[in-house]
């Protein structure tokens, strides 16, 4: 019996432990991205708000 619980100990932490390198993963991943239009931004204001819309649209389309 303890031997089922330590195993599923050891798959809970390796669940957990993965979940955070992916959450690491994405959030590096978006704040490349974010950096990448950041440069866009400063040189045309309106680009992130184009870049909003465009993305809220799309959003909005496949609700419908």
């Amino acid at each position: 019996m303890p031997e089922t619980h330590q195993k599923q100990n050891q798959v809970s932490r390796w669940k957990l432990v993965f979940s955070i390198v992916l959450l690491l993963i994405i959030l590096y991943t978006l704040y490349k991205a974010l950096k990448a239009h950041q440069k866009l931004i400063l040189i045309d204001p309106s680009y992130g708000f184009r870049l909003l819309d465009k993305t809220m649209s799309a959003v909005i389309d496949n609700f419908t």
